[in-house]
């Protein structure tokens, strides 16, 4: 997965407008809409016809990259246009990742972007009224989304939290 990586230095200095984002995200929507279609194309192309699809249930976190996708680029005025582009990748692997967990890794390089993108954005906010609540607002929803995460879903496997000795004696 991690040659996959490769296209992100090409990737990082495409331009971008507004409206090629717009199309951007309905691209999103189609690959989404026909992720099961798409999927097993990709396979085959990559060599790896024998992929099986899981349901892993990653379709929250593709609408929450969604939302941070449109979010970050109807707010910035292309100071971040490399890292989004990157972001975008991410967005594009996790459309599929809810079929097969090596997606989820492919997009996982790419999620990376993330830590660089959005503080970049906010700190080029010209209204201080808006900086202020995204300074406020992203943190409380990556944590509300951890919690969800970590509540609602067994991948994490975190909760109800057990010390090592005690899975010992519970699988005894």
């Amino acid at each position: 997965s991690a040659w996959l990586f490769l296209f992100a230095y090409p990737a990082y200095f495409i331009k971008l407008n507004k409206s090629w984002r717009f199309i951007s995200v309905l691209v999103l929507g189609i690959v989404f809409a026909f992720r099961t279609s798409i999927f097993p194309m990709l396979c085959r192309w990559f060599g790896r016809g024998d992929a099986v699809m899981d349901n892993n249930g990653a379709v929250f976190l593709f609408l929450v990259f969604v939302a941070i996708y449109i979010y970050v680029f109807l707010l910035d005025n292309d100071h971040g246009s490399g890292y989004l582009n990157l972001f975008y990748i991410a967005c594009f692997c996790q459309a599929m990742a809810g079929l097969h967990n090596t997606v989820i890794r492919i997009g996982y390089y790419y999620m990376l972007s993330l830590i660089l993108l959005l503080p970049q954005v906010i700190r080029n906010i010209k209204d201080n009224t808006l900086r202020t609540f995204s300074r406020i607002a992203i943190p409380i929803c990556f944590v509300a989304f951890a919690l969800y995460s970590l509540y609602s879903s067994e991948w994490a496997e975190a909760y109800p939290y057990y010390w090592f000795w005690q899975a010992i004696t519970i699988s005894i």
